[in-house]
């Protein structure tokens, strides 16, 4: 981050610090939690896509505001296009999982990422509930993106 501002600087061209920002943050979380990066400079979709779901939640949302009003949201879009979001997550997710099912069962994971411990929790069935794939892609979901 401090390279692109440094250069930026020196090539008196103008940057957008919050763009800058948002795409740190993304790049932080996704190492820590998926254990691998998701750069949007190279055009991946990622960082397009989690652009796009944090504009929709951040906007405004008639149903949030008045509960009555909930239908306004449907009408306009909104839902729609949150649902679409959430599907090229979810299949994002589904994809990721098989990867890390795949590394493990090859030995070829070294670092154990967030996701990791998961599929060990998942495998190991020690917890007191089953932890189902979807369970894991919605904690993953919610780590990455927590709503308001």
């Amino acid at each position: 981050m401090v390279e692109k501002i440094q250069t930026a600087c020196l090539s008196e061209s103008p940057i957008d610090l919050s763009e800058l920002l948002i795409l740190t943050s993304n790049n932080i979380m996704c190492r820590s939690i998926l254990g691998q990066k998701f750069d949007d400079e190279d055009g991946s979709w990622f960082g397009e896509t989690a652009k796009e779901l944090m504009v929709q939640v951040m906007s405004f949302s008639f149903g949030d505001m008045f509960p009555a009003s909930r239908w306004i949201d449907s009408l306009r879009g909104y839902i729609a296009h949150l649902k679409a979001i959430f599907s090229r997550f979810d299949k994002f997710y589904d994809q990721l999982i098989d990867e890390h099912k795949t590394a493990d069962r090859e030995g070829k994971t070294i670092k154990k990422d967030f996701v990791d411990i998961l599929l060990q929790i998942q495998n190991d069935g020690a917890l007191d509930f089953e932890f189902t794939k979807e369970d894991l892609k919605a904690l993953l979901q919610v780590c990455l993106y927590p709503t308001p």
